[in-house]
Order: structure tokens, then sequence, then C-alpha cells
């Protein structure tokens, strides 16, 4: 017999939900919703999904009391106008509105295009917050934004500054990431910039293990040619633990003029490299 009914309760509760609510919406008898939450009866898994959907919870938040962390992901490049910003709302928008969960943006660039494109209007399952990197307690600033927001999102996604003079920060930010996702271009300034990121992640990784925490980089290259600078993007696979993704960004350039936190910017009966990507993507984080 399952024994949590105390978590049943105190979720209704936290929802401000009385009996005769849950009773009315789920269509059950007072006695019955009684016996869920003293454990007296078994609730069957499909009244288990309408239970948490109504009090707007997880099923592990409804069975075991606890909440499931949000994992992080830090968008990193320090070359600017590769695509880093761009990639990381189309995610955001692509999770948000394809696979119904909740992401927190995080915008840490000080010219605020991420802000600026949420003032247009956001999913409702997406909420972008701004970091002033150049305030006085930045890191503190951000650990503070992380622990606030770590159980209120599925995903919490970090547009990191690309500035060189933000190098601890951007450490900081990538400790505390499940995953790093680097935006590659074949270029000899981009991929200057590229090999700094790449040098942080095997002591990264290492701390992150000692802690029996994940950690995983991805590259995806936001270009589709055959030149030989595209080559030397397909070797940093397995650089550092880099995992450089088969599909790529290559009309990053439209998506940008197109982008909106809405929605994703194109029909789905549009022939789409980015949602290869996604699917990509999610392999990944489906194997952990």
């Amino acid at each position: 017999m399952a024994t949590y009914g105390k978590h049943l309760k105190a979720a209704r509760t936290k929802a401000n939900l009385q009996i005769k609510d849950v009773t009315e919406q789920l269509n059950i008898t007072k006695q019955t919703l009684i016996n869920y939450e003293s454990s007296k009866t078994e609730v069957p898994f499909g009244r288990l999904e309408q239970m948490a959907e109504l009090y707007e919870v997880t099923i592990d938040e409804l069975t075991k009391g606890e909440k499931v962390a949000a994992k992080i992901f830090s968008f990193i490049n320090r070359k600017g106008g590769v695509g880093k910003t761009t990639l990381c709302n189309l995610l955001a928008v692509a999770f948000a509105q394809l696979e119904d969960l909740r992401i927190l943006v995080i915008d840490t660039d000080s010219q605020k295009s991420t802000m600026q494109l949420a003032d247009e209007g956001v999913h409702r399952n997406i909420d972008v917050q701004f970091i002033d990197f150049d305030s006085n307690m930045p890191i503190s600033d951000l650990l503070d934004m992380l622990e606030e927001n770590m159980y209120q999102f599925d995903y919490i996604f970090i547009d990191v500054m690309g500035s060189f003079s933000h190098a601890e920060a951007t450490a900081t930010i990538m400790f505390k990431s499940d995953y790093v996702i680097i935006p590659l271009e074949a270029s000899d300034l981009a991929m200057g910039a590229t090999f700094q990121t790449l040098g942080m992640l095997p002591e990264i990784a290492d701390k992150r293990s000692r802690r029996n925490q994940s950690f995983t980089p991805i590259g995806i290259h936001n270009k589709s040619s055959h030149t030989k600078e595209s080559r030397s993007v397909s070797d940093l696979n397995g650089m550092m633990g880099l995992k450089l993704l088969k599909n790529r960004l290559s009309n990053r350039v439209r998506y940008k003029r197109r982008m909106s936190f809405k929605e994703l910017p194109f029909t789905f009966e549009e022939e789409d490299e980015f949602l290869a990507l996604v699917e990509e993507i999610k392999i990944i984080l489906d194997n952990g």
C-alpha cells in the first residue's frame, strides 16, 4: 500500500484548494479523497496525473514530497556574432512549446537583447530575467537567482556574457551547469575563443564529478560547408569531452530575423534543420 497520502494533502493545501474543490474537479467523492490523503486507498496512476496537473506539481512531488531541481544549461562563446543568443532563445521556445516544459532564461549580456525580445511577449512556459554583471556582486546575485528558481522550472538557460573581463563569472556559471552548449564557427578568431572555453572543461568536469554531478559539453556547428575551416570544427569532437552534434544551425541569420519568445519562427510544414537539432539534443538529455 502506498504511503504518500501526506504528500497529496500537502500539495493540495499548497495549491490553496479545499476538499470540495478537488472532488468537483476530479469527479470523485469526499471519502475517496480522504482515503487517498490518509494512505488508506491506492491512487490509480491516471488519477495521480490528474492531481499533479490540478495542483501544478510533478508526480514525484505528489508521491515523494520531493521537487526535482531544474537542469541548468549555459550557452558560452567569448566570440560575439556566433549565434549564442539566437541558439539559447530558440531552444528555450522549442522546449517550452514542443515539450511543454517550464523554462527560465537568464540574460547576462549588457546589451540586454534577450530582455528586449521578451518585452515583445513570451510563451506561457517561459520567464526571462536579467543579471547585471557590471554590478558590485554579480556572482552572488546569480547564485541567489538560481537558488530562488531551481524548483520553479524544468530547465534554466543562461546566455553567458561574451566579455573576457568576466572570466571568474563564466567559470562559476559553467560549474553550476549540467550542460554547456558552445556554438562553433570556423574562423581563426572564433576558434581561438573556443579553445579558451574548451580549456576550462576538464577542471569543471572534475569538480562536478567529485560532487557526483554530471557535466556534458555540447558543440553546435553553426555553418554547413565542406571547407578546410569547417573540417577543423569537426576535429573538435571528443576534445576535452566535447560532444559535437551532427546537425547544424546554418540558417541562424534567418532565425534571428524572425525570432520570438512567443513561438518558433517557422511553420511545421517546413523542412527545418532546427527540429533535427532539437531531436538530437533530446537524445543526449534522455541518455543523461
